[in-house]
């Protein structure tokens, strides 16, 4: 998707304020959402999104019937058909704090190319050099005295809680120590513009996957693990070995099942990502990459081969870890970085 985001370096704060960041609660049952959001005052639930530098907002009634855009641009969301969006400024509600920003609006539905209704986009991916429009980071961190500095952080507690599934929070500006545990370990990205880092290995169980030279992509707007598909049968061979679980794979799908009695028994899946000092090792359990299909009620593992040369990591990475996204570096090091580390537990 383009970016449609344009502003200028104004963006204002309605309520006169100052602090050091802005909070978001955020919560992952099927998709990763972020919650009490408002744009012009209607409620949304956007995807947090940190593959996309756009942030895009839909209205069940459509909001061409309000505003009347005359220019629009044409979009692409893969999953829902092919809709346009049209530039809007105005206030976004976070909390009990409203904003007035330039954010995206979606017009022109093709009700008859479309199988449901398009989700709301929170963007947390870089824009492109050449790209002269600012993302939503860039214009709460032009909002005077509201961030610290221009980044993000985001979580997910490690257990799921009934009927929301795993719970967290976005927050806009440093990193909050009280939320991890040792030190925030820092991971250069691999490619300019791309939350994405270079891997050294994949660990499960203690057996290992030879990944160095490989990428992966940190996209949470995806909530499937990607696997390339040159490491597929390995990997389906290594969570067999080190759980002692006999995996069965769906072929229509392209997923594994495991019985739900068993999934317990499945270990971490290790990423072990190249740091500036050192590996960082990023560690996704079972209760994040196993989801119970209430239908079948049997137990899949959220995990599928891709024809794409890198690995992509999605929502559930987030879960029992801290990530802190900052595009203009972190201590000694002014290149844009991920930092890394567990989840305080309790």
């Amino acid at each position: 998707m383009g970016s449609f985001a344009h502003a200028s370096l104004g963006a204002l704060a309605i309520s006169s304020f100052v602090q050091c960041s802005v909070k978001i609660p955020i919560q992952r049952a099927e998709y990763l959402i972020a919650n009490y959001l408002r744009a012009d005052g209607y409620p949304q639930f956007p995807i947090v999104d940190t593959g996309c530098s756009d942030t895009v907002f839909a209205w069940k009634e459509w909001y061409e019937k309000e505003y009347s855009p005359k220019k629009t641009e044409p979009s692409v969301f893969f999953a829902e058909g092919e809709i346009e969006v049209f530039d809007h400024r105005g206030v976004i509600g976070i909390a009990n704090n409203e904003f007035y920003l330039t954010f995206g609006l979606m017009c022109g539905k093709d009700r008859h190319a479309l199988h449901e209704e398009p989700y709301s986009l929170l963007g947390l991916g870089m824009r492109e050099p050449d790209d002269q429009s600012l993302t939503l980071l860039e214009q709460l961190y032009a909002t005077p005295g509201l961030l610290r500095t221009p980044s993000f952080s985001l979580y997910l507690e490690r257990q799921p809680r009934d009927g929301r599934g795993f719970v967290g929070e976005l927050a806009f500006g440093g990193p909050d120590s009280t939320k991890y545990s040792g030190r925030l370990n820092p991971a250069p990205i691999a490619n300019a513009g791309n939350w994405d880092v270079n891997l050294n290995y994949v660990d499960i169980g203690g057996y290992r996957l030879a990944t160095f030279g490989e990428r992966a992509f940190v996209d949470t707007g995806t909530n499937y693990l990607q696997v390339p598909i040159g490491y597929w049968k390995k990997l389906h061979s290594l969570l067999s070995n080190a759980s002692g679980v006999d995996l069965h794979e769906s072929v229509e799908y392209d997923i594994f099942t495991v019985p739900c009695n068993k999934r317990s028994m499945l270990p971490d899946i290790v990423f072990g990502i190249r740091g500036l000092q050192q590996t960082v090792r990023l560690s996704i359990p079972q209760e994040g990459y196993v989801a119970v299909d209430r239908e079948s009620g049997t137990c899949d593992l959220q995990v599928t081969r891709s024809v794409k040369s890198y690995w992509i990591l999605p929502d559930f990475a987030l879960v029992g870890n801290y990530l802190h996204f900052a595009p203009q570096g972190l201590q000694d090091y002014d290149g844009p970085v991920i930092g890394m580390a567990e989840l305080k537990r309790g």
